[in-house]
This record gives structure tokens, C-alpha cells and sequence, in this order.
């Protein structure tokens, strides 16, 4: 399925729907329908672009490698200096697997977590009702001393 999108046409967005697509096209045997939503007034700045670019590509990929559902939701919003990213699948899984999954063999969930924890964000993985895992990412945007803590 063609991921469907409500995002303003600006470098980022179309950079990040560029994402999303390249995503499911690596992945040409699963028909998971990606809907994207973001806030028409969305700028991120450097390091914050980078670190959603890097966080959507990874949590995206791990809807499409591990989950078993047909649909995931994708909401990226900035409002007063947060981030919030919220990707949200319709599969079988309960967030408590993946709580208490193995972080040496799931790499990516546990990066994705220390990234955030470098840019004093939080990252909550819960149960999305009525099936399948939500994670909630949120960023506070910070002045000029946010590189420092960038992991590259």
C-alpha cells in the first residue's frame, strides 16, 4: 500500500515522506499501510532534523520487520520547543515484549532509547489500543549546547 501523508510540502517534509517510502520499499513483501500526519508549521533545526530523520528510519523499519499488523500511524509534532514522534502499529504484539526484550537483540530500540536519553528527551513504549505497540518520543529543543550531547 502507498503510504498516505498530511504534511506541508517543505524540504523536510518531502525529505521525511522520501523516508517513509524508501522504508517500505525495502521491505516489498509486507502491505502495511504507513499514514503520516505532522504539524504544518514544523522547522527542526540540526541536530534535531538528524535525530528524527535517524529515530522514524529505525522505528519504521521495526514495524515492518517485526510486526504482524497491516497499519501504522506516524505523528510528528513541535510545539513549544518539544518534539513529540509517536509511531503506532495495529499488530499482535504487547509493548511489555518489547520492554523486556533483549537489548542485545534489539539494537535499534535500545539506540534509539540512548539517543533520547542524550538529548534529555523520554521515550515511552506503551500498548496501543485496541491492538499492537505505540511509541511516544519526546524531544525538549535546546539552545546551542544540544550538540554536545548528540550522538553521532
Amino acid at each position: 500500500r502507498a503510504p498516505e501523508y498530511n504534511f506541508p510540502e517543505t524540504a523536510q517534509g518531502l525529505h521525511l515522506m522520501r523516508l517513509i517510502e524508501d522504508v517500505s520499499q525495502t521491505f516489498p513483501q509486507r502491505n502495511i499501510a504507513v499514514s503520516f500526519a505532522c504539524d504544518d508549521t514544523l522547522f527542526l533545526v540540526e541536530p534535531y532534523q538528524l535525530l528524527v530523520y535517524r529515530l522514524l528510519k529505525e522505528l519504521l523499519a521495526n514495524v515492518y520487520k517485526h510486526s504482524d499488523g497491516n497499519q501504522a500511524w506516524i505523528t510528528l509534532i513541535q510545539e513549544n520547543s518539544m518534539i513529540e514522534l509517536h509511531i503506532s502499529d495495529n499488530g499482535s504484539a504487547h509493548a511489555d515484549s518489547l520492554i523486556s526484550a533483549d537489548k542485545g537483540k534489539h539494537k535499534g530500540i535500545a539506540s534509539a532509547a540512548e539517543q533520547v536519553n542524550h538529548m534529555e528527551g523520554t521515550m515511552q513504549i506503551s500498548d496501543n489500543a485496541p491492538q499492537g505497540i505505540c511509541i511516544h518520543i519526546r524531544i525538549p529543543m535546546k539552545g546551542k549546547g544540544s550538540y554536545q550531547y548528540f550522538v553521532s
